[in-house]
């Protein structure tokens, strides 16, 4: 027992549900290298435009994260990263970029030279940061909109003495993407930028979002399409889900036994969410700081509850059924490999009870998004590879652990 209870835990080296910090940001290495680039442009006076894409849970807002503090610790960027999940309007959106950059200049020490104009906004300033009027933003939020680019050059000029440029990363892009006005003021600002003569804006901007944010918006203005170059996220390669898993641990005095960091790595697919989400469930698993098969075993369990709780609460709820389970089995392994089937893949294996439940089961899954059906008669499409991993956790619980595929 004094063994068990010797090893006291600190703070898990493992941010579920949240962007990594810069200092476990792990791989990635061309994606940072091309957008490390385009700040560089930004620095010699060229106007920069990227849209960050890839599938939910790829990592899109940790690389943005990572980005914008390197730049601004290496080629003194200034950025300002904004989160504008369930923000539907431009003036909500002004809302959030004002607040971001009074927040953050706080933060940085140069609150002082942005204060002259937008000290209205400001209730008081407190230790943990800026109380803001949102009242008074809110009111001022439609001519905001209108003179946003004007905005950006007096935040710019508040700055330019100790920066070099300017960076506004637009992150979580769910809902503005679908309002017209959004692409058509982006579009704006780019050409405007681009024409200016001798009163140019050092800008590097920077988008995020799933493809289908990017389909949304050229949907609404076409003309954007052309406007931002495009980064796109794939799931972390083995080695690289390797290498976090080992820096992660060791970072916290922790041994990885018998290559379990292989482990891990084969359960959460190389999607950063299911990394960091399968990582801390270990890492409250183990009670002797030596991390074995055994709390591997047991935290890949416990994250596909916790992932299906946090995400896939009404598919987690409909696999309960005993009906569903020896299907969910078989699913879960062509999960591991695809992200398509065809429904005669998955009926072989099962006995003739279990194939007359199979379209109850497919139908199901598509009411509740986590299957949909395919271009070609008989194929089924999982929509993301999150879905699809999850799916592969949560079938190993047709068992009593995980088996390997």
């Amino acid at each position: 027992m004094s063994e068990i209870t010797s090893f006291e835990k600190g703070r898990s080296p493992f941010s579920p549900g949240q962007p990594v910090p810069p200092d476990m940001f792990i791989g990635r290495r061309e994606q940072v290298e091309r957008m490390l680039r385009s700040a560089q442009q930004v620095t010699l006076g060229k106007q920069q435009n990227i849209f960050v894409t890839g599938e939910y849970g790829i990592g899109k807002s940790s690389l943005i994260s990572y980005v914008r503090s390197k730049s601004e610790e290496e080629l003194h960027v200034a950025g300002f990263h904004v989160f504008l999940g369930g923000v539907n309007t431009i003036e909500e959106m002004v809302v959030h970029v004002v607040s971001r950059v009074i927040q953050q200049s706080h933060a940085s020490k140069v609150y002082d030279r942005v204060k002259s104009f937008l000290s209205k906004y400001v209730k008081g300033v407190e230790f943990f940061g800026v109380r803001l009027d949102t009242r008074a933003l809110r009111d001022d939020a439609a001519e905001l909109s209108h003179d946003f680019l004007p905005f950006l050059r007096r935040v710019w000029a508040s700055l330019q003495e100790e920066y070099k440029g300017i960076a506004l990363y637009l992150d979580d892009l769910n809902g503005i993407a679908r309002e017209p006005r959004f692409s058509s003021m982006l579009k704006s600002l780019v050409d405007e930028i681009s024409v200016s003569s001798g009163n140019g804006l050092p800008l590097l901007l920077v988008l995020g979002g799933v493809p289908e944010r990017r389909r949304e918006m050229i949907e609404c203005h076409r003309p954007v399409e052309r406007v931002f170059d495009i980064v796109r996220l794939n799931p972390l390669s083995d080695p690289e889900t390797e290498e976090f898993f080992s820096q992660a641990f060791d970072s916290v005095n922790m041994t990885l036994k018998d290559g379990v960091e292989k482990e891990m790595a084969k359960w959460s697919g190389g999607l950063p969410k299911l990394m960091h989400e399968i990582g801390d469930a270990v890492y409250w698993q183990d009670h002797d700081g030596v991390v074995d098969m055994h709390d591997t075993n047991t935290g890949v369990l416990a994250a596909a509850d916790i992932v299906g709780e946090k995400y896939f609460e009404p598919v987690r709820q409909a696999l309960r059924s005993r009906d569903y389970r020896s299907i969910l089995g078989k699913l879960g392994r062509l999960a591991r490999s695809t992200l398509s089937f065809r429904k005669a893949d998955l009926a072989k294996g099962l006995v003739d009870s279990e194939k007359k439940k199979l379209n109850n089961f497919l139908q199901r899954m598509k009411k509740l998004h986590a299957l949909c059906p395919g271009d070609v008669r008989g194929e089924w499409v999982f929509p993301n590879q999150l879905v699809a991993f999850y799916l592969f956790l949560e079938s190993t619980r047709t068992g009593s652990r995980p088996q390997s595929s």
